[in-house]
């Protein structure tokens, strides 16, 4: 399969100052959950007394500004998601002529993506249980904004999306000669991927960028198409290739060194 979701949402705080306040929060849960630990294990733990409520107060108040933020539909979508609706189309032109004949390729560009993974829970709903065939799906997210090819490889507190298609996706990036980063999807943040994994789905996202001005412009007005690059296009439009050929190659033959 590959997926990427069509729909675009604009957001009242900027990328930055909303990732910011995202980490602050887990930072200050995660302070919070180790102080009790330790108090759970001493009584003498140093610092208690003052390090618990200044923790405290940084998470609520970072979760209480998040929770003022509002979405819009003044978004253009370029770097999110018409760059990865162009990579589906792109290589789903090319797969349609290498793949074997006994592998089905399926094209999804899922809706309602920004709003809890709905289109993606739908399809599911839907259409997995239509099939008792080996499934494996990577979704396009963010995929075109300038600067290095991201690997979405985990999620919620490490787990790992699928570990087959991280060694595929590798395997293919070390034959073209590139050096993806794999990244952890923090919790609070949605992608259509996690609700196939949660199906026990494999699912891989590839992504690309720096904290640049196409990134930083995503869930704005300024998302424009213009900060994709088509270096960058081509080169995730070829890994996503690489990939599915790859696991194609072992679905159909098994001992094969690909």
């Amino acid at each position: 399969m590959l997926m990427a979701h069509h729909d675009s949402k604009s957001q009242s705080l900027s990328f930055p100052f909303r990732m910011g306040l995202t980490i602050s929060a887990i930072i200050g849960a995660l302070a919070l959950m180790s102080m009790a630990l330790a108090g759970l294990i001493s009584s003498d733990f140093w610092g208690a007394d003052w390090l618990a409520p200044v923790f405290g107060s940084l998470s609520a108040a970072a979760a209480l500004v998040l929770s003022t933020m509002k979405s819009g539909n003044r978004s253009p979508g370029g770097v999110d998601n018409a760059g990865s609706v162009a990579i589906v189309l792109a290589a789903a032109r090319r797969l349609v002529g290498v793949l074997p004949n006994d592998i089905e390729l399926i094209v999804l560009s899922t809706g309602a993506e920004e709003d809890h993974m709905v289109g993606a829970m739908r399809w599911l709903d839907a259409n997995l249980h239509t099939t008792d065939r080996p499934v494996y799906c990577i979704n396009l997210d963010g995929a075109g904004a300038p600067g290095r090819t991201v690997l979405i490889e985990r999620f919620g507190l490490g787990k790992l999306f699928s570990p087959e298609m991280s060694a595929a996706a590798r395997r293919a990036a070390k034959r073209m000669g590139i050096k993806p980063r794999g990244i952890l999807m923090l919790p609070g943040i949605g992608i259509d991927a996690i609700p196939f994994a949660h199906r026990e789905v494999p699912c891989l996202t590839l992504s690309s960028g720096s904290l640049g001005r196409a990134t930083m412009s995503v869930h704005s007005a300024n998302d424009r198409a213009e900060h994709l690059d088509p270096d960058t296009l081509e080169e995730i439009t070829n890994l996503a290739v690489e990939i599915l050929v790859d696991l194609a190659e072992q679905a159909t033959h098994p001992d094969h060194d690909v």
